[in-house]
């Protein structure tokens, strides 16, 4: 049933959690505070999930740390898979605790359509399809409730300790707390136990809870009352009463219409509800305990923030245990007045919950075919691990918690980065040695960023990029590098990666090498050739060492660029000019007209141009020397030669050969095969 993906914002998070609780650190650095004014207050490269921590320089996880604790735990036992089995395993639970308190109230066949119920419901198995806190959260209620229930002081304590637990993971439900003390007390008010040892056995327990999230979130932020939610004040607010009010009971008509909201009518007869399979436990002790946590868990949504969708009555999901298991025995209790006059007809009594699990049936074929759009984040992770350098920086968005998960990479925030300062992100990451790599859903994000970055010249996205990962919509890794190598028609690789799935998959974006026009090296090929060139000239010609201010691959890549301004009609200062508005990271100018023939420039105006990259390199940018056995007169002739070859269909090894025999003195080799104009 689990995806075994970090999707979205709190599945990466608590994945991510559960890491630093296993590793026993749980701060993440933050890189960019210290010198970039852009990354001042933290929150730019902070991904979604994480937030500044108390200390200064460092992230820190955004989420109570009960579930973290939990999935840490099993991350430990297990492996890496074992955090993804915890919810489902806890919804288990949670249909096991139903079943035993519906059966309380009736007899074990309201157990079993209670378990069904929450078991079936979609608010809950849309949650263990991933990595989701609603659901753990939610059984350790119901095993407090259940234990709760039970006589001694062990039981006591392990109630206490479930809901210490429930704190840790979902701290805003502490008032559940309340009904659940309520029922440990009024489950042995006569049974001559020592009743206060009990109830004090019971709150110490329960106290660990509050005081491990106190302790955390003081060391994390900086105060035991300080949350993780930068806004947390917002959250709650009185005003939201009257909305709630009747929002919360409408989403659960809308899902199930009104007929789980028959098992209210229990309550009134809930005292004359004789004990069920030899029970000890009173009925009604289980009734008003269900309405108890129905009613803390209500009020605590009434001033919470207001959300839109089924899906959101996840945070309802106590409240709603509770009402399934008063309408199964509800329903049970029906069926057994039935049966003392028909034992066919008693069966009839459970048409009405056969119609409670069958209508959200659609809200449930929605939640397992959203599972196949989860599969591209995996891909996505998995990609970026392997593919990306130790000193990238990934730029990104609504996948920024999947992203800085799996990769274990810096994050920049697009969304927290000023309109007008992309560009200068760009550019100060790669003045500091790191490589920056864009991270976009094509459908979700790129019209909103296009808009948002309008003044930038990475604003519309609109170069191939270096990996599609496919379910129904595309998410796309860009190297802001390529848009520029891209202008220049110079090839790099493009991969696609789809998800198993029958999905009728649209062509690629845009393939990695320009339509039309001269096709140039990629930076891969120019780069390998320059370096073969340098070997060859020291191990074939024994040229010693040389200095240049200019390193080969970049010697090589504006040369290549000026050649191809030179194809496309420049003249010899237009091409040069061209080339350091490039270098000067003033965009990609135009080319000056159309390729007519391949007639590449005489070999002393290349050599020029060579000549004053070099000056540029070491007068404008105070570009370090670097060691080099390639002479500049043989840097800029050869690599014309080499592309000469190139773009007469040599392939890169065939040029590669023809070159070093020019150089060797052999009789000079014609092009590979007949060249084509565009």
């Amino acid at each position: 049933m689990n995806t075994y993906v970090a999707w979205g914002t709190d599945s990466s998070a608590y994945l991510d959690g559960a890491a630093q609780w296993a590793a026993g650190d749980l701060f993440h650095p933050a890189p960019f505070m210290s010198w970039a004014p852009w990354a001042r207050d933290g929150n730019t490269e902070a991904p979604f999930g994480r937030v500044p921590g108390a200390i200064r320089g460092t992230l820190v996880n955004v989420y109570p740390p009960g579930y973290s604790m939990l999935l840490a735990a099993a991350l430990k036992i297990g492996g890496p898979l074992a955090p993804h089995v915890v919810s489902p395993i806890f919804l288990g639970v949670l249909a096991w605790c139903a079943f035993l308190l519906a059966s309380q109230i009736s007899t074990r066949w309201a157990g079993v359509g209670a378990s069904l119920l929450i078991a079936a419901t979609p608010v809950a198995v849309a949650h263990v399809l991933m990595p989701m806190s609603d659901v753990p959260a939610t059984a350790l209620w119901a095993l407090a409730w259940v234990l709760a229930l039970r006589p001694g002081l062990a039981a006591a304590l392990a109630a206490g300790l479930c809901v210490a637990m429930a704190v840790l993971v979902r701290p805003n439900l502490a008032p559940i707390g309340v009904p659940i003390a309520a029922v440990l007390v009024a489950a042995r008010w006569r049974s001559g136990e020592r009743l206060w040892i009990r109830l004090l056995v019971f709150l110490v327990a329960s106290a660990t809870g509050p005081a491990i999230l106190m302790w955390t979130q003081n060391a994390l932020y900086g105060s035991p009352l300080r949350t993780g939610y930068v806004a947390a004040d917002t959250f709650f607010r009185m005003e939201r009463i009257p909305t709630n009010l009747v929002h919360y009971p409408r989403l659960l008509i809308d899902l199930y219409g009104w007929i789980p909201l028959a098992g209210l009518a229990l309550v009134p007869f809930a005292f004359r509800l004789p004990r069920a399979n030899d029970s000890d436990v009173p009925p009604w002790l289980v009734v008003f305990g269900a309405v108890g946590i129905l009613l803390a868990n209500y009020a605590v949504l009434l001033p919470y923030l207001t959300f839109e969708g089924w899906y959101w009555l996840r945070f309802l999901l106590p409240g709603l245990l509770a009402l399934f298991i008063l309408f199964a025995a509800a329903i049970d209790r029906v069926r057994v007045l039935v049966a003392t006059r028909s034992r066919v007809l008693q069966w009839a009594a459970l048409v009405p919950l056969a119609l409670v699990v069958k209508a959200p049936q659609h809200e449930m074929e929605a939640s397992f075919e959203s599972v196949a759009t989860y599969a591209r984040v995996s891909m996505m992770g998995a990609y970026l691990k392997e593919a990306l350098p130790s000193n990238a920086v990934i730029l990104t968005y609504l996948q920024s918690g999947a992203a800085a998960f799996y990769t274990g990479l810096p994050v920049i925030r697009l969304d927290a980065i000023a309109p007008e300062s992309l560009d200068k992100v760009i550019d100060d990451l790669e003045r500091t040695g790191h490589r920056p790599a864009l991270i976009v859903d094509e459908a979700m994000e790129a019209p909103s960023l296009r808009e948002r970055f309008a003044g930038s010249r990475y604003r519309k996205f609109d170069w191939p990029p270096r990996a599609e990962f496919w379910s129904s919509t595309p998410m796309l890794y860009m190297d802001p590098l390529d848009r520029e190598a891209y202008l220049n028609a110079e090839g790099y690789p493009n991969d696609i990666l789809k998800t198993p799935v029958d999905y009728r998959y649209p062509k690629s974006s845009a393939a990695a090498s320009p339509p039309h026009g001269v096709a140039m090296p990629g930076a891969y090929e120019a780069g390998a050739f320059r370096t073969a060139l340098d070997t060859f000239y020291q191990q074939h010609l024994g040229r010693p060492a040389g200095e240049s201010h200019v390193r080969g691959d970049d010697a090589v890549r504006y040369t290549l660029r000026y050649l191809r301004y030179r194809l496309y009609a420049c003249s010899h200062d237009q091409a040069v000019a061209n080339v350091f508005t490039q270098i000067d990271r003033h965009d990609v100018p135009e080319v000056c007209g159309r390729v007519k023939e391949l007639v590449f420039p005489p070999w002393d105006q290349v050599v020029d141009f060579r000549r004053r990259l070099e000056a540029k390199y070491r007068d404008h940018l105070q570009a370090p020397p670097s060691r080099t056995h390639v002479d500049l007169e043989g840097d800029a002739i050869w690599t014309q030669e080499y592309l000469r070859y190139r773009v007469g269909n040599c392939s890169e090894t065939e040029a590669l050969a023809r070159v070093f025999d020019r150089i060797a003195g052999k009789p000079e080799p014609a092009t590979c095969r007949r060249s084509s104009l565009p």
